[in-house]
């Protein structure tokens, strides 16, 4: 069988899938664009002044998860919110369930596929970039003799 016949096949199996639980593809896109997004940012914070930054960054995220923790837990006890976020779910699922809704996800699962593999070429292209410096820099330190250093 040839590319082209597999593909309205293959087209048919991902709107079954879009179809059946378009929430979770978005969920599960989300997720591949933070893992994606961690592992360029990991790549792009090789050297020791940008390992600093990405531990102040760390640190401050973290610090940031805990307080977005803490708020969610506080607002989550409320029984306004808790009727709030029925009324919501309510909401949510009527809009779900509207063709307009459907091709909205769609469209969002697309792109944000489309963004994680643009993500992961970019983070393959500075692994190989920080690997073809790492493999030139012993090369330099052994064609440069130790009795070369400046005089004052």
């Amino acid at each position: 069988m040839s590319e082209e016949t597999k593909k309205p096949q293959e087209a048919s199996e991902a709107e079954k899938t879009h179809v059946a639980a378009p929430v979770h593809d978005l969920a599960e896109e989300l997720r591949k664009l933070g893992g994606q997004l961690e592992v360029a940012m990991r790549e792009a914070f090789k050297s020791e002044e940008a390992q600093k930054i990405q531990r102040e960054l760390l640190t401050g995220m973290q610090e940031v998860g805990k307080q977005v923790d803490h708020a969610m837990q506080t607002v989550q006890k409320d029984p306004q919110v808790q009727k709030l976020a029925e009324r919501g779910e309510q909401a949510l699922q009527q809009v779900q369930e509207s063709p307009a809704a459907k091709d909205f996800q769609e469209v969002m699962n697309r792109g944000l596929a489309y963004l994680n593999a643009q993500i992961s070429e970019f983070t393959t292209r500075i692994k190989q970039q920080s690997e073809t410096a790492s493999a030139e820099k012993p090369a330099e330190a052994a064609q440069t003799p130790p009795s070369a250093s400046p005089k004052e």
